[in-house]
């Protein structure tokens, strides 16, 4: 299976989990997966950008 390494900087690191936040990090990908679908699946479950409501949809 192909993987990709992240690593997110400054106010992106608000998106992450903790223990992802300012470190680099292996995440295997779906070849058909799009980057933007790979990046929010790196997220915990019910994370929501800072200051979103639930109506806005999270971010």
């Amino acid at each position: 299976m192909a993987h990709a390494v992240f690593r997110f900087y400054e106010e992106l690191n608000d998106f992450l989990p903790p223990d992802r936040r300012k470190v680099a990090f292996d995440y295997p990908l779906d070849r058909r997966a799009a980057i933007k679908d790979v990046i929010e699946r790196s997220r915990q479950r019910g994370d929501r950008a800072p200051g979103a409501s639930p109506a806005s949809g999270g971010g």
